[in-house]
C-alpha cells in the first residue's frame, strides 16, 4: 500500500493534497509525522522550549501542504535536481573566494564609484559633451591645413582658448599622475 500511496503522491501531488484536505485527514497524517523521542516531548536536549516538529507542522499545515505540492512538482519535472546542482555550484564558488579576492573586488568597486562620482560632476559632463560635439563637428568640417594655415588659425580667440584648455588639462593630468 505504501508504494501505491507514494506513486499516487508522485504522479498527482496536487490531487492527493486536495483529497487529504477534503477528507479532513490532515491531523492523522500530521500525527504520523510526530517525532516524539525517548523523552516523549519531541524536542531535543539542546533545544529546550522549542516547539516540536509536530506542533510546527500542525500550526502551518496549509503552508506545508502547499510546499509539498510545489516540491513534488519540482521533482517531477526535474527542476529540483537542477536547483540542487546550482546550490552545489554556488557552494563551491563561495568556498573558492578567499578574503584577498573579496577585498580586491571591493577595492575595484570603490574605484569605479569614484570614477562615476567624478564623471557625474556637472562641469565634467558639460565639458565632455562640448568636447564630443567639437570632435564630431571637426570631423565634418575639417580641411587639410599647412603650417601657414595653422599659424593663421592660432590668432583666433577660439583657438587660443582651446589651446589654453588643453595645456591646463595636460598640467592637471601630470599632477594626478604624480600623485598616483
Amino acid at each position: 500500500m505504501t508504494t501505491e500511496l507514494e506513486r499516487a503522491i508522485h504522479d498527482n501531488p496536487e490531487e492527493v493534497a486536495e483529497r487529504v484536505r477534503r477528507m479532513g485527514a490532515e491531523d492523522e497524517i500530521l500525527e504520523g509525522l510526530d517525532t516524539e523521542g525517548e523523552e516523549g516531548d519531541g524536542s531535543t536536549e539542546d533545544d529546550e522550549g522549542a516547539t516540536t516538529v509536530h506542533e510546527t507542522v500542525e500550526q502551518n499545515s496549509e503552508e506545508m501542504s502547499e510546499a509539498l505540492v510545489k516540491v513534488a512538482e519540482l521533482e517531477r519535472n526535474g527542476t529540483l535536481d537542477e536547483l540542487v546542482e546550482i546550490a552545489d555550484a554556488l557552494t563551491v564558488l563561495s568556498s573558492a573566494l578567499d578574503d584577498e579576492m573579496v577585498m580586491s573586488v571591493a577595492k575595484t568597486g570603490g574605484a569605479l564609484g569614484e570614477v562615476a562620482d567624478s564623471a557625474s560632476d556637472e562641469d565634467t559632463v558639460r565639458t565632455l559633451e562640448s568636447a564630443m560635439d567639437s570632435v564630431s563637428r571637426a570631423k565634418r568640417e575639417s580641411e587639410p591645413m599647412g603650417l601657414i594655415g595653422a599659424v593663421r588659425a592660432s590668432r583666433s580667440q577660439e583657438f587660443r582658448r582651446s589651446l589654453g584648455f588643453l595645456i591646463s588639462v595636460a598640467r592637471n593630468l601630470g599632477e594626478e599622475l604624480d600623485e598616483k
